[in-house]
C-alpha cells in the first residue's frame, strides 16, 4: 500500500489502514509538509519513505529521518541502490512538476486509477461562507486568501503567497496546463478535496485565473502581474504569517469571552 501526503492520524484511522493491508511506501510531494511524513514513519517504520527534488530542498527533514528515494520528473527513484524493488510502484505513477515557481511542487497521477494527487500548496478550498464574520476575515488575511480578484465562496482558490513566489509565469502557466490536460478522472488535493471530471479540472482552472486564461481554441495567455504593494506586503505577511494568526485567534477567543460574560440577577441580599 501507498501513501502520498500523510497527515495526522488518528488511533481508529490507523486501525483501518492496516486492515488494508501493510503500508510499503509513503511519500510527501511537497518540502513544506515534512511533518506528515515524520509522524507516519514512526506509526509504519518498515514503510520506504520518498520525497520529492523540491525547493526549499527535502532532505532529511531536519535530521528526524532519512528518506530512501527522492522521485525525479521521469518517475524514477534517484537513488541507485534497491531501484528495482520500488521500480513497479513508481511506474504506476506519471510525475508532474511545477515549473517556474520556487515551491516545484510535484503531482503525482497514478495510471492505473486515473487519479491525481498533489496540488497540496497551491491550492486550497474557499470556506469563508462558514465564517462571515469580521475575525474569519482576518483569519484569512494571514492565510493569504483574501487577496485581489479572490472569492472565498469560490470551490477553490490560491494563496496570494504564490504571486511572489512565481519567477517563470509563462513556464508554470504551462506546467498547470499540462496537469490539467492529462486524463485524470478524480483528483485528490491536500487541501481542496476531491474533485471529479471536468468540473473539477474548470476549477482548478479558474483557482489560476490570476496566472493564465485559456481562449475558445485551447490558447494559453498568460495574464500573471503584480503590482508593488504587493510585491512588498505579501513577503512580510508569508513570513509573519504564523504570528498573525495566533494574534487573530487570540483577539477572537477574547472577543468571544466577552460577548458570553455571565448574566448576574440584580436583587436584595
Amino acid at each position: 500500500m501507498v501513501i502520498i501526503n500523510p497527515g495526522y492520524f488518528r488511533e481508529e484511522a490507523v486501525e483501518f489502514i492496516n486492515t488494508l493491508g501493510p503500508v510499503k511506501h509513503i511519500i510527501t510531494s511537497t518540502a513544506s509538509h515534512g511533518e506528515g511524513i515524520v509522524n507516519a514513519s514512526k506509526i509504519w517504520p518498515e514503510a520506504k519513505l520518498y520525497g520529492v527534488n523540491s525547493a526549499p530542498p527535502m532532505h532529511d527533514v531536519d535530521g528526524r529521518i532519512k528518506f530512501d528515494y527522492f522521485i525525479g520528473e521521469d518517475g524514477e527513484g534517484m537513488r541507485e541502490q534497491e531501484r528495482e524493488a520500488v521500480a513497479s510502484m513508481l511506474n504506476e505513477f506519471k510525475v508532474y512538476r511545477l515549473q517556474g515557481h520556487q515551491f516545484k511542487e510535484t503531482l503525482l497521477y497514478h495510471k492505473p486509477t486515473k487519479t491525481l494527487h498533489g496540488l497540496t500548496d497551491m491550492v486550497a478550498a474557499g470556506t469563508k461562507s462558514r465564517f462571515p464574520n469580521f475575525f474569519s476575515s482576518l483569519y484569512f488575511f494571514s492565510l493569504g486568501m483574501s487577496r485581489r480578484g479572490g472569492n472565498l465562496d469560490e470551490k477553490l482558490n490560491t494563496q496570494a503567497y504564490f504571486y511572489i513566489f512565481t519567477t517563470d509565469a509563462t513556464k508554470l502557466a504551462h506546467s498547470i496546463v499540462d496537469v490539467l490536460d492529462e486524463d485524470w478522472e478524480v483528483a485528490s488535493l491536500g487541501h481542496g478535496g476531491r474533485l471529479e471530471g471536468q468540473q473539477g479540472k474548470h476549477e482548478i482552472e479558474h483557482a489560476f485565473r490570476w496566472l493564465f486564461k485559456r481562449d475558445a481554441g485551447g490558447n494559453v495567455n498568460v495574464i500573471y502581474n503584480i503590482n508593488a504593494f504587493e510585491k512588498v506586503v505579501l513577503p512580510i505577511l508569508f513570513l509573519q504569517r504564523y504570528d498573525l494568526l495566533s494574534t487573530v485567534v487570540g483577539l477572537a477567543g477574547a472577543a468571544l469571552k466577552h460577548s458570553v460574560r455571565p448574566v448576574v440577577e440584580s436583587g436584595a441580599h
